[in-house]
């Protein structure tokens, strides 16, 4: 073993050393699209800046990404931020952070996110016991409100629960979500009655109260809606 040690050295000394080659980049790096293909996207804004959130289909299982957008359509995250979520989420911004919420084994969850792009937290039960039915959420200046189906929960800027469970006179499918957006003091749920058929609202202050009586117009069957808001004022399309 001595003397295949020593030749082995002998025959790396009777080679001249590879001489260092000095490379430079001509250009910029270029990157292109992950393989696979993306769905489910979600949206929130800041204020100033945007975050969109998707489900990635790089890898299997599929996991989530997220990216911020400035407000002149900036990718600000070329490769993407990875969650350590499973499956579908939404999106918002509360307070000082991005919250991405998820359910697993009926159980929801939050992962936080910075204006920076930081996670600042991967893992907070928000809520036990959820309805096994995709859900909608939106947020005030210092409220979370999580609708599904035919009941809301509401939530503090600390995410602390507030009200759980309440109500909403919704008739409809099972599979049928009513939605939600907040005007930045109170909050809208708009929903169709595919039994009537009508499209309905109604108005709910900052702490989950309802605001007058519920609002309804005679639309066609089985028709979505699609709710915003710009700070101040609803717009409802259908």
């Amino acid at each position: 073993m001595r003397y295949l040690a020593l030749f082995l050295v002998q025959i790396a000394l009777s080679f001249p050393l590879v001489a260092r080659i000095d490379e430079q980049p001509v250009s910029d790096v270029i990157y292109g699209a992950a393989p696979g293909y993306r769905d489910y996207p979600q949206i929130a804004s800041d204020g100033e800046n945007f975050l969109v959130v998707w489900q990635d289909h790089r890898a299997w299982p599929p996991v989530v990404y997220a990216a911020r957008v400035s407000r002149e359509g900036e990718l600000l995250d070329a490769t993407g931020i990875r969650i350590p979520i499973p499956g579908y989420s939404a999106v918002v911004f509360l307070a000082d952070a991005y919250w991405i919420l998820w359910t697993e084994a009926r159980n929801l969850y939050a992962t936080r996110l910075s204006r920076e792009g930081e996670l600042i937290e991967t893992r907070r039960l928000l809520l036990s016991e959820m309805p096994n039915a995709t859900f909608t959420v939106a947020s005030s200046a210092s409220r979370l409100i999580v609708l599904s189906r035919d009941r809301f929960s509401l939530f503090s800027a600390e995410g602390k629960l507030l009200h759980r469970d309440v109500p909403i006179p919704v008739s409809a499918t099972p599979d049928w979500t009513p939605h939600v957006a907040s005007n930045g003091a109170g909050f809208l749920i708009a929903w169709v009655n595919s039994f009537t058929p009508k499209l309905q609202s109604w108005l709910f202050d900052a702490e989950g109260r309802p605001v007058g009586s519920i609002n309804a117009i005679s639309v066609d069957s089985g028709l979505d809606v699609a709710l915003a808001a710009n700070g101040r004022d609803y717009i409802l399309i259908y």
